[in-house]
């Protein structure tokens, strides 16, 4: 049996074995993400995308500010301009992932959406002074390239702008990690995700106000549900990563792939090009190579 092989089916059995706690939480937060989004882009169909993510960041921040209330945790803060850049890192990046699904193909988004791990070890290597894995500017360019066939410049204007912010957006997501291990153990999870959507709502409420529209009966229950999955999405994903491997747990998220492409098929009809299977499936790879080699 070679090695590549062997790896493999270590893969497999971690994943598999106990079907660990973590694995399996961390499939909850992809399913949980997905159908955030689902939501995300039925509400976008009237709604602004800035409007969704205020309301989003606001039923959030209840949910959370009940929950450290409820637990007694601390609502102290260390490295507070680091959490502050957190914030506006993930608020701002929250307005381009809203605007990249209402735009373009559920899939297509999610796929785009995945490459945050590809710019997180370019920030850790220079803000943190990690090492830069073996292969990874091949894996890189690999990935970019994926992302050129998803995008298809020039021959659709509108989705390749919305399909660019949703790259631009993961850059951002990537940022906003780094800071989150850069700010290592001293804050609790909640304090740092309450930071987030305090700033995603102040960011996102100048640029709501003069294009708000007022939800109707139909809108109100996504707006929550919405605020509600992120918040349960995000408690799983943060749990999961305590109990597995960051790598089991990269792997495991990427299901949401096909959570996303389901959704997408069922209740918009939508289907994957040849150029955005051929890209995503350059995405994907790299990044689950990069995954897989944190099991190493």
């Amino acid at each position: 049996m070679n090695k590549g092989q062997i790896l493999i089916d270590k893969v497999v059995k971690k994943i598999t074995s106990k079907l660990s706690t973590g694995a399996l939480l961390s499939l909850l937060a992809a399913f949980t993400f997905s159908v955030m989004n689902m939501m995300t882009k039925e509400a976008a169909a009237r709604l602004p995308s800035s409007e969704i993510v205020f309301f989003r960041s606001l039923f959030s921040a209840i949910i959370v500010f009940f929950i450290m209330i409820k637990g007694k945790h601390s609502f102290k803060g260390h490295n507070v301009p680091l959490l502050v850049l957190r914030g506006v890192l993930g608020g701002v990046g929250l307005l381009g992932v809203f605007y990249t699904i209402a735009h373009i193909k559920l899939a297509d988004a999610s796929i785009l959406l995945q490459l945050n791990p590809l710019f997180v070890i370019i920030f850790a290597a220079f803000f943190l002074k990690e090492t830069i894995p073996r292969n990874y500017f091949i894996l890189l360019i690999l990935s970019l390239i994926g992302c050129a066939l998803i995008i298809k410049p020039g021959l659709d204007g509108v989705n390749s702008f919305a399909a660019t912010v949703g790259v631009v957006s993961a850059i951002l997501a990537a940022g906003a990690y780094t800071c989150i291990r850069a700010l290592g153990k001293k804050n609790n999870t909640y304090i740092i995700v309450l930071y987030f959507v305090v700033i995603a709502m102040i960011v996102s409420a100048p640029v709501m106000a003069p294009v708000f529209i007022f939800p109707n009966l139909k809108e109100w229950p996504l707006l929550i549900g919405i605020g509600a999955s992120s918040a349960l999405a995000q408690l799983f994903l943060t749990k999961a990563y305590r109990l597995e491997k960051a790598g089991i747990v990269s792997i495991v998220s990427y299901t949401g792939i096909m959570f996303h492409i389901l959704w997408g098929y069922l209740l918009w009809g939508e289907t994957m090009d040849l150029y955005s299977t051929i890209g995503g499936f350059l995405i994907v790879a790299s990044c689950l190579t990069l995954s897989v080699r944190k099991l190493k």
